[in-house]
């Protein structure tokens, strides 16, 4: 999970209908058939100073590559804080470790053949990190997540809402110590990290990620990203993952994400 050179793509989608929470099987390739940390789709917002991101995504299956790479773990991110230092950034979301021998992504999110709430384990590692099963429960196929990053001058606050059922934030106990609290790029994205690794088929499990909020430094209010733009970076970028903006209304701009 690293700082993303961006290559423009961009189309509309004219309507998006909510995902049912049916399961659909798909069969990733083998790690090492693939390219190692490619495949990122990014919505990027840059260029002022932020301290809050948040985001929501329904809870899809994912299929990392058969195990043996380093970089098996596809990942959905609907928040993140990208500082100005090479490893500086905050990010929640959810994603599926699958690593050969059992061995763990980060710092301890486990190859179990579940999806996991995961969060940045320390603000100036990137790539650091952890699983939020402790305080955030696993995530339920099918529902809808709010995921929420915030700054004090201290501490970054990390909670994830439950939207389908209506329920409050859970949020990590006691936050985590900043060594920095406000960045210069919020962005909302998928990753697959290797091209033989799979992100929900279009039809009818495509990642839909809406409501992509920041707040800034200078404004405290929180703003709802109405034109942005999607970027496709590491190479190469296979013809199977396909990415769309939809933009239907201030409530429900977005990101489309799915492999064929």
């Amino acid at each position: 999970m690293r700082r993303t050179l961006i290559i423009v793509l961009a189309a509309t989608l004219a309507a998006m209908i909510a995902p049912p929470e049916s399961v659909v099987a798909m069969s990733a390739g083998n790690c090492d058939a693939g390219t190692q940390k490619s495949m990122h789709v990014i919505v990027t917002r840059a260029s002022t100073t932020y301290d809050a991101v948040a985001g929501d995504a329904y809870a899809f299956m994912l299929h990392p590559c058969t195990p043996g790479g380093k970089y098996s773990f596809p990942a959905v991110l609907p928040a993140n804080i990208q500082g100005s230092g090479a490893t500086q950034i905050v990010q929640a979301g959810y994603l599926k470790c699958w690593r050969a021998g059992g061995a763990m992504c980060g710092q301890n999110v486990p190859s179990d053949g579940k999806i996991h709430f995961v969060i940045t384990g320390a603000d100036n590692c990137s790539g650091c990190f952890q699983k939020a099963d402790a305080w955030a429960g696993l995530p339920i196929l099918g529902h809808r997540y709010r995921f929420r990053v915030t700054s004090t001058s201290t501490t970054w606050t990390y909670c994830i809402r439950d939207l389908t059922d209506d329920l409050p934030y859970k949020c990590e106990p006691g936050g985590q110590a900043a060594t920095w609290t406000a960045g210069n790029q919020v962005w909302w994205g998928t990753e697959t990290r290797n091209t033989a690794s799979l992100m929900g088929p279009k039809d009818p499990q495509a990642i839909v990620m809406t409501y992509m909020q920041y707040s800034k430094t200078a404004d405290p209010n929180w703003t709802v990203t109405t034109d942005s733009t999607i970027a496709k970076s590491g190479v190469p970028h296979p013809g199977a993952y396909h990415n769309f903006l939809f933009d239907n209304d201030y409530n429900n701009d977005g990101l489309e994400s799915h492999t064929d």
